[in-house]
This record gives structure tokens, sequence and C-alpha cells, in this order.
């Protein structure tokens, strides 16, 4: 800004009127994917949940005896035997903590597990966030508060991906998905509903966020074009006490542009994970 500043008292105002900012060029030249790069992007996203689904099962969570530090370690192993590195490992039961390391706290029946997960494979990002239900004994389902919430945050991914359109705008795809939300009768959520991944996991480009200026300044109005690739992940939290408090469901899907639309990349989360 220093340099701008000091480029504007060179130039002189009727210079400086003709100029145009080279933003929306650097946002697209960074967020933009070679071939190659969305290839090796894919290749991490699937080991991303080739992991989450081994380590979401009851062969790795044992109920009363699982800490959620145990769940991460087992992740952090895995990526690291699948030629990667752990980005971040964030394993929760019982209340939100925000962006948290996994803790001591063990994983009990009734609890509501959710994981947000990425690790680094050739030099590039993913991630992903999943949540699973650990059953009570005798109980089939997870109480029906859970499943409403569930499926609310779903319906709000699923439209926040459709909207991921070329030529759409950020701020377009977060209204979808905030709409989803706001609809199933919860309180909108206190942040965006996605971001680019790339050589970052939260990579320069379009912010799928709402117009609040004091946060996202202008990213929520670049445009968005083929070759990006974002994280999408709207949420509501809500108090239920019957799983521990003021809870979300994780649920965070890793979605490329095309010319023809978004494409999920990988098989995404579509039913309530059941241990």
């Amino acid at each position: 800004y220093g340099m701008q500043q000091h480029l504007e008292e060179i130039l002189g105002a009727d210079f400086m009127a003709k100029t145009t900012s080279s933003e929306p060029l650097v946002v697209g030249y960074r967020c933009r994917k070679l071939p190659e790069e969305l290839e090796a992007m894919r290749r991490g996203v699937l080991l991303t949940q080739e992991i989450l689904d081994k380590a979401l099962t009851s062969e790795v969570i044992r109920p009363g005896r699982t800490r959620e530090i145990d769940l991460a370690k087992f992740m952090e192993a895995a990526v690291r035997e699948g030629g990667g590195e752990p980005a971040f490992t964030m394993v929760m039961v019982g209340p939100c903590r925000g962006h948290a390391d996994a803790s001591e706290r063990i994983i009990e029946p009734g609890d509501l597990l959710r994981i947000d997960f990425g690790l680094f494979l050739d030099g590039y990002s993913s991630d992903i966030q999943r949540t699973a239900y650990i059953r009570k004994p005798g109980e089939d389902h997870p109480p029906e508060s859970v499943m409403r919430l569930f499926d609310a945050t779903l319906k709000a991914n699923r439209a926040g991906i459709e909207a991921l359109r070329p030529g759409s705008r950020g701020r377009d795809v977060d209204a979808a998905a905030r709409k989803g939300i706001t609809d199933a009768g919860y309180e909108e959520y206190p942040h965006a509903t996605g971001h680019p991944i790339g050589i970052e996991t939260h990579e320069l480009g379009p912010i799928l966020g709402p117009t609040w200026k004091e946060r996202y300044g202008t990213s929520v109005e670049h445009v968005i074009e083929p070759g990006m690739v974002f994280a999408v992940e709207p949420a509501a939290y809500v108090d239920l006490p019957e799983v521990g408090g003021v809870v979300q469901v994780g649920l965070e899907e890793d979605v490329e542009v095309t010319e023809d639309g978004p494409r999920i990349i990988g098989a995404p989360q579509d039913e309530m994970i059941l241990i």
C-alpha cells in the first residue's frame, strides 16, 4: 500500500485516474488451476476421504475408550503413510470449541463427533469436514433434533455447491447456502460459506461470503471461474443439550468449478455416519 501511495505521488492524479486495478488478473492467475494441478488436488482430496472413511468406523473408534487425540493421531499417521503431510486435524465431541486441536476428551455413546481435516499432498491442500453419531446401546438413530440439523446443513451445503458456477460471485454462493440454513429456522452462521483451496488451505481468490465489508472487503465480489477449487462449509450453531450443548454439523466438501458447473471431488457425505 505504501508503494501504491508512492506511485500516486510520482505519477499524479491525472495519470492514476486512467489506471485499472490488476487484482482480478492476479486472483485469476493464482486461483485458477492447471490440469496438472487439478489432478494433484484430486489425489489429495481422495486420500483425505479415504482416511476419514477408515477413521470413522467402530474398528478405530471404541466408545468409552478412544480419545479425540487418539483419533487425530491415527489420521495423521495415515496421512504420512499415504505420502502426504497433515495440515490440520480437528476432532471434537461435546460443545463447539472453534478451530481447536483434539483434546484428551473420551468419545462416548451419545456424542456427535465432528472432524475438520486437511492435508498437503504434492504441494496442494485439501479441506474436508465429516460428522458421525456415536450410538447408545440399543439406539438405531440419532435424536430427531440432531437429524434435523444434519438435514438442514446438507441442504444448505448442496445449495451452495449448485450456485458455484462460472460467472457467479462469492456472495451469490454464500446467499444460496445461507438461505438453506435460515429457511430451516436456524440463525445464520457468523462466517463465510467457503473459500478457495490450492497451494494454501485458504487460497487467494473469491471468498464465498456475505457482503460484510469490514470482514471480507471486496473478496466476495470476485468472479468464479473454471479451474478454481473451493471448500464449501455452511453450518448452523445450535444448542442441543442431548449431545453436549452448542454444536454444529461439520459437513464440508471440496468442489472443482468446470465450464459446465460444479463438480464435487470424490464421494460427498450424504447421510449421517453411525458408529
